[in-house]
């Protein structure tokens, strides 16, 4: 079995390495674990503005996979519209918006992947992992 490269990118690529319209690229997943620490270490239990959304980032607490002029296709890559971290009895939870999804053949492997986010997420916050949505 070979392994397909999607010259689009990946989401990983899209989540760490943003190409916004700075002249840096702009980590998004780095924006959500610093807020998060930061609310730990100011006692904080809940909380919901650790966004990431898929398209433009609105501020620094989006986080955006969507790349406005670059993403011109309704189905396909990017189908993940949005990631939204909220911090609640000091669990970080993990919401996942798609905009469009081949749940036969790519919903398994993506929901390993956000998993797998929110494990490193909740991890490098110092908060535990809770639920995945």
């Amino acid at each position: 079995m070979s392994l397909r490269r999607n010259p689009r990118g990946t989401y990983f690529e899209r989540l760490v390495a943003w190409p916004g319209p700075w002249d840096a690229e702009f980590n998004q997943l780095d924006q959500a674990v610093r807020r998060l620490r930061s609310a730990r270490d100011r006692g904080h239990l809940r909380g919901h503005e650790y966004e990431v959304g898929m398209a433009m980032p609105a501020d620094e607490v989006a986080v955006p996979v969507l790349v406005a002029g670059k993403d011109r296709y309704t189905r396909g890559f990017p189908c993940l519209s949005h990631l939204s971290f909220s911090l609640l009895h000091g669990v970080v939870n993990l919401l996942a918006v798609y905009r469009s999804h081949d749940f036969i053949s790519r919903a398994y492997g993506n929901y390993l992947g956000l998993g797998r986010v929110l494990q490193f997420v909740a991890h490098e916050s110092g908060f535990p992992a809770g639920e995945l949505t």
